[in-house]
């Protein structure tokens, strides 16, 4: 039989190992958002300079 201290150790341990699964699964969540985030912004770069030489080209065009 498994004693009160016995007990409060492994309840002890059992929130330990908790926060720390919480804890990497937040990081990995943070840098997932950070990659996406910088991905969102050479996507929109690239956009928006395939937009500029396409405005680019049609002036030249007209000239």
């Amino acid at each position: 039989m498994l004693s009160s201290v016995d007990i409060d150790i492994i309840l002890l341990v059992e929130q330990l190992v908790s926060d720390v699964v919480q804890f990497v699964l937040d990081e990995i969540n943070e840098a997932k958002r950070q990659a996406e985030h910088l991905a969102d912004r050479i996507l929109s770069q690239a956009i928006y300079e395939v937009n500029n030489e396409d405005n680019r080209l049609a002036i030249d065009n007209l000239k």
